[in-house]
């Protein structure tokens, strides 16, 4: 975590009152842009091909959301960038880009991990039980995913990389709940059924769940070093 005390209290005034954010996600497929003014989204681009078109794609989405709100680079008071888990080749060139933007216009860079990205796209097209479980997949190849859990808006289970069989299941109350999200459980959604299991594989990642969490950090000074930032390619963590 990094606290820009180095910000005079002016400048510290004026983010606060401008508030305009200009989110990047490319942790999946989907290549996706959006701008915000105090918290609400003026304009969101994405993009979705299996081809991983963020190289060819990411700037010029970058640059309608832009204009499209009829506003200058140098009026944006933060960057916000997915950091993972996903892609690498994603990340890399997202992060690569956020920091750009970051340095050269001399403005903080927000990080927002992934799977809270996607818990937020759920939240904000579905209502669920407070008992329930959000479980925000991203695909992570062969049958692994990185995912963690979410319940009554609290984490429950941090951010891992899990094998998606029997025993995984058996780690929840048959009893509650379970809302898999993301492309990540696509690849599994015919092969475990059972009343209490509910698939989303179609909502994908976008740069609309970053807002909440990303507002949040602009306004306690939350930021990331920019010489250093690093996205975050995360360890194997498994229930047993």
């Amino acid at each position: 975590m990094f606290r820009a005390k180095f910000r005079t209290s002016k400048k510290t005034n004026h983010l606060s009152l401008l508030s305009y954010i200009i989110y990047i996600e490319t942790s999946t497929k989907v290549c996706s842009v959006a701008l915000s003014l105090h918290g609400a989204i003026t304009t969101l681009k994405e993009i979705k091909d299996d081809k991983y078109i963020h190289a060819e794609k990411l700037n010029l989405l970058i640059d309608e959301c832009i204009l499209d709100s009829n506003i200058s680079y140098k009026q944006l008071s933060a960057v916000a960038i997915s950091s993972g888990p996903g892609s690498f080749t994603g990340l890399r060139i997202g992060v690569s880009t956020a920091k750009g933007l970051a340095y050269s216009l001399g403005i903080p860079l927000i990080s927002v991990d992934s799977l809270t990205c996607i818990y937020h796209v759920f939240k904000s097209k579905n209502i669920v039980e407070n008992t329930d479980i959000i479980l925000p997949m991203i695909d992570a190849r062969r049958q692994e995913v990185y995912t963690m859990g979410y319940s009554n808006g609290k984490i429950v289970f941090p951010i891992s990389s899990q094998i998606i069989d029997l025993a995984f299941f058996k780690n929840f109350s048959n009893k509650i709940k379970l809302h898999l999200v993301g492309d990540g459980c696509e690849k599994f959604e015919n092969k475990f059924n059972a009343d209490n299991i509910y698939y989303y594989s179609s909502i994908i990642n976008s740069a609309a769940g970053m807002v909440e969490t990303a507002t949040k950090k602009l306004k306690k000074m939350d930021f990331e070093d920019v010489a250093y930032f690093a996205p975050k390619y995360i360890k194997d963590f498994h229930f047993n």
